[in-house]
């Protein structure tokens, strides 16, 4: 699994007044992954969809084949901050298996049983 997000700093870190990274750079690296690992594992990641949320439906049409969803209990979610706005999102796996659809890209789950 090789992943790229973008930079985000955190206010309890000595890098907490550096500026976040760049979503697009973020889609050129895993475009440029894809091309010379054809064959690897490569998330679209939690962080992306913080700074940029379309952007993360995008990653899936540059290379990215890996949805990370946050299955942290939200009981434990303020214990585990490594970046501003981890968790605060409920990821809608519907959504996701409709672009997927429309997009004609294929998933190894079904949502109907």
């Amino acid at each position: 699994m090789v992943g790229h997000g973008p930079f985000i700093p955190h206010l309890q870190t000595p890098l907490a007044f550096f500026p976040s990274g760049n979503p697009w750079l973020t889609l050129k690296m895993i475009s440029l992954t894809r091309m010379i690992l054809p064959k690897a594992n490569i998330p679209a990641t939690t962080a992306l969809n913080v700074l940029a949320p379309d952007l993360r439906f995008k990653a899936f049409l540059v290379g990215a084949n890996v949805l990370m969803p946050d299955l942290t209990p939200d009981r434990y979610k303020l214990h585990y901050e490594i970046y501003p706005g981890k968790g605060s999102y409920r990821i809608n796996l519907e959504k996701y298996f409709r672009f997927f659809e429309k997009e004609n890209l294929r998933t190894d789950l079904n949502l109907t049983s």
